[in-house]
């Protein structure tokens, strides 16, 4: 879209007034912990300072009120080997499995709906558009410069297909934040080889209905040559809506907004020790060959904060959000948690990896430290909800361990301990924060 028709908003600087007072009372509670009263009048933002290194530990039920557990069901045609990405939308779970190439829908209990196999040469990426109720199945071959996108039913019935090149001006997200008005994520991506441009990119695209509404978040190839390079060019997508906005970071400088309809509020920053931060100067390096050799690198550079995703501000001073490495962790030794509760008064840092099992979840665990989707999209979240994964392998084994303890486990794990074995399908775990 020509840039000269969007309707361009100014980023604000924190301006609580304009929440409303009930938003205001809510939001200035919130994030009391790193607000001080100088700084509300200065417009200073605050730093969260995060160390991952001095995160803490604690048990289940010091953070979550409920765990269910839902077995996958397991037959000829369901079963599969890892969990690479999940999706939970209004009426099941979809995953999609990198080891068979295929996304399987089940039910929200776990039962078994449908399986559809990936196109070969082609990346398999799974979105939820929340303005119209479906599951999009997008195949990616860069090479080819081409985007296939499947739109699905929640119960896997195949809706309509598009076919479109791969460019920067590709959005995602479809995020509904009120009424007519949704947010979609955009890219100032610039694939190896293309030369940088001039134009602004917008990270944040508000629509009413089909139209364009505002734009927030302007990068360029030449002001941002990092974050639109080896830094990934976006924003990790997210459907977590509280109170009418979502909360998004920016890669690699770690700046945290609040987004509306109408604004774009800086907020706060993340900031990480010099070990797992990427050198301040490496982002404004204009290099073409310094460029080309930090794709490379990423891939070998284990535990360096590229973004902050999956931000949720909770109840009472809870603040959730995962810390995203551009290293593929689940192919190489996970020496970090990435998943966190920060609380925004006291400033304590919790990594959920590192949580204990207790009564609250019959003292198996919750999270598993190697899971590919903790390390790669983090914990999903759905309405109150949030669900992770657990392999068949780490239940049993846990439930061997805990043959000494007396345990009553719900009728659905009974079920599982006695019909499945360690080769079955993951099972879906369920939570809820604790209240």
């Amino acid at each position: 879209m020509d840039n000269k028709k969007r309707n361009i908003e100014t980023v604000k600087p924190p301006d609580f007034l304009s929440f409303g007072l009930p938003d205001f009372i809510r939001y200035l509670l919130l994030i009391a912990g790193f607000f001080t009263l100088s700084a509300l009048q200065a417009q200073d933002v605050p730093k969260i300072r995060i160390d991952p290194a001095q995160a803490y530990g604690g048990t289940i039920s010091d953070y979550f009120g409920s765990v269910e557990y839902i077995p996958l069901e397991t037959t000829k045609e369901s079963l599969f080997g890892e969990i690479g990405q999940m999706v939970v939308t209004p009426g099941s779970i979809v995953i999609y499995d990198q080891d068979t190439k295929a996304t399987l829908f089940f039910k929200k209990d776990g039962r078994f709906i449908k399986k559809i196999k990936s196109k070969d040469m082609f990346s398999t990426w799974l979105w939820y558009d929340w303005t119209s109720f479906n599951l999009i199945v997008e195949y990616i071959n860069n090479e080819k410069n081409i985007s296939i996108s499947e739109y699905y039913s929640n119960d896997g019935k195949l809706l309509r297909t598009e076919k479109k090149n791969l460019n920067t001006s590709t959005e995602y997200g479809w995020i509904l934040l009120e009424d007519d008005f949704s947010v979609r994520m955009g890219s100032c991506l610039r694939n190896k080889g293309e030369r940088p441009d001039t134009l602004a990119h917008y990270l944040v695209n508000v629509y009413k209905g089909s139209e364009l509404y505002k734009s927030f978040l302007p990068f360029t190839h030449l002001k941002n040559p990092a974050a639109c390079t080896w830094g990934g060019g976006g924003l990790r997508a997210t459907n977590i809506i509280k109170d009418k906005s979502i909360f998004v970071c920016t890669p690699l400088d770690h700046k945290l907004y609040r987004i509306t309809k109408d604004s774009a509020t800086f907020i706060s920053q993340f900031v990480f020790p010099a070990k797992y931060s990427f050198d301040q100067d490496a982002l404004v390096n204009h290099n073409e060959h310094f460029i080309d050799s930090m794709r490379s690198i990423l891939f070998i550079t284990p535990n360096k904060a590229w973004s902050v995703s999956n931000i949720l501000f909770g109840k009472g001073d809870q603040m959730l959000f995962k810390v995203n490495c551009p290293t593929p962790g689940r192919y190489m030794s996970n020496t970090m948690p990435y998943n966190y509760i920060y609380n925004t008064l006291t400033n304590r840092l919790a990594a959920m990896e590192r949580l204990l099992p207790d009564t609250s979840s019959f003292f198996l665990p919750v999270l598993d430290q190697n899971s590919g989707i903790l390390m790669s999209t983090g914990l999903v979240y759905d309405d109150e909800s949030l669900y992770t994964e657990l392999s068949s392998l780490k239940m049993f084994a846990t439930y061997n361990e805990n043959k000494a303890r007396t345990i009553a486990y719900p009728t659905v794990l009974q079920k599982y301990f006695l019909t499945e074995g360690r080769k079955s399908n993951p099972v879906v775990v369920r939570l809820k924060l604790k209240e």
